[in-house]
């Protein structure tokens, strides 16, 4: 793969960037009693990115075989274009920090037979999985640009969902990780959740009272509500909440985030970004001011500053996403967060986040899988209710943050408590 990168570069006559992805994938498919069906396969693909001096850009992907044709038809591309005045070339080569290896090594035959645990263990419980996949990725990256920037670099990544049902209650839920997936712990954590959820009773009263985001809930409701505000495209064109918000109280001292491509075991840890700039430590939140954004090279030559590490592709110019974002963890555990808890609402999942405002911060989601607590006592699940917030303001009243992170997507999170948020039973 590097010979190919290197007659792409010297074939070339133009600023190139070539990322080449080598991606075998196994999966497992299970279905209530039984293994449904299982699936192995390679994939290999070439991405060409030619920008032209006036910042016209052109890309093309296909069979590393055809390389040739790809460089060809991104140049083509190229030259169709519009120019782009904030074009500022494309990154020198750096030095990059070393990560650790992952000693996570499987082959797809263990990992068929690891994904046995998940009906083992459900058959262990009165709940049942309607269905579920597990899936086992090893990726090889190959990237080069034409300022002498080469990288290679290996992942190895584990998805899980499921799909259980407790008489009337289902649950819906996935996981994904840099090493092995706990399936059965996985599977057991759902399956109990889920038997726990049946027999939910309306919460006949619309109030404010405080509300508690485990793990899982936190990563999806930062993920869809927060994220994009630190997005600094967004916020050089004037379409972001923190716009002229850096360096001023934004949240709840308590509240610190960070963005951390080199997190130990992160799912989106890596060397590099997608354009071969370093990854790095990028402070986001500190007790509760804001310290910037995420920049991608593009973006952070518009602004004479320099960039984050956070490019996510070469396909278009802006492109940023986090790699791993990192919540800051509290003192509390989350039996301890429970019973100091007046009234409240504990929330699992949501449904509904389709129709969230990431620029205003409003969000009314429904609850899926939540129970009642009152003076530090969990009574009951509850149905048919929602909660009816806004994202900016609920940081501002954050009453515990627990003492146990997860990686859900790109989001690290503990368990959050906040409090006067307005409830709709």
């Amino acid at each position: 793969m590097e010979e190919i990168i290197k007659k792409i570069l010297s074939k070339s006559k133009n600023d190139t960037e070539v990322l080449i992805s080598d991606s075998n994938s196994t999966k497992s498919y299970l279905s209530k009693n039984y293994i449904r069906n299982t699936s192995s396969s390679n994939e290999k693909t070439i991405l060409i990115r030619v920008t032209l001096p006036d910042g016209r850009t052109g890309c093309y992907n296909c069979e590393p075989l055809f390389w040739e044709t790809a460089l060809k038809k991104a140049e083509s591309i190229a030259k169709l274009s519009e120019k782009d005045k904030d074009f500022r070339g494309i990154p020198e080569k750096q030095k990059y920090s070393r990560l650790k290896p992952s000693n996570f090594k499987i082959s797809s035959e263990e990992f068929i037979q690891k994904s046995f645990s998940v009906l083992d263990t459900a058959s262990q419980t009165k709940a049942r999985v309607i269905e579920s996949d597990c899936e086992l990725i090893n990726t090889t990256e190959y990237f080069g640009n034409s300022n002498g920037i080469y990288i290679k670099e290996q992942k190895t990544n584990t998805s899980f969902s499921i799909w259980t049902s407790y008489k009337k209650n289902t649950i819906i839920s996935g996981f994904a990780s840099s090493s092995l997936v706990d399936f059965a712990g996985k599977t057991k954590e759902i399956c109990d959740l889920c038997i726990r959820g049946d027999g939910a009773k309306k919460l006949k009263t619309t109030k404010k009272m405080q509300i508690i985001f485990d793990q899982n809930t936190m990563a999806y409701v930062f993920s869809s509500m927060l994220t994009p505000s630190f997005d600094a495209f967004s916020k050089i064109k004037g379409i972001n909440f923190f716009c002229n918000k850096e360096n001023q109280k934004i949240a709840s001292p308590n509240f610190s985030v960070f963005d951390n491509g080199l997190l130990e075991d992160g799912l989106f840890s890596s060397i590099s970004d997608a354009e071969g700039i370093p990854r790095k430590k990028t402070p986001l939140i500190t007790e509760g001011i804001l310290n910037g954004f995420l920049y991608d090279y593009y973006t952070a030559g518009m602004e004479n500053k320099e960039s984050t590490g956070n490019s996510s592709s070469i396909i278009s110019r802006p492109s940023i996403s986090p790699s791993n974002i990192v919540i800051k963890k509290g003192d509390f555990s989350e039996d301890e967060i429970i019973s100091d808890t007046k009234e409240g609402i504990i929330i699992h999942s949501l449904i509904g986040m389709g129709g969230a405002n990431p620029v205003s911060g409003d969000f009314s989601p429904a609850v899926a899988n939540g129970f009642y607590i009152k003076n530090g006592k969990i009574l009951y699940p509850v149905k048919e209710l929602m909660i009816s917030a806004n994202i900016f303001d609920m940081i501002k009243k954050i009453s515990a943050i627990g003492s146990k992170a997860e990686q859900n997507s790109e989001i690290v999170s503990p368990m959050i408590r906040f409090d006067d948020v307005l409830v709709i039973g």
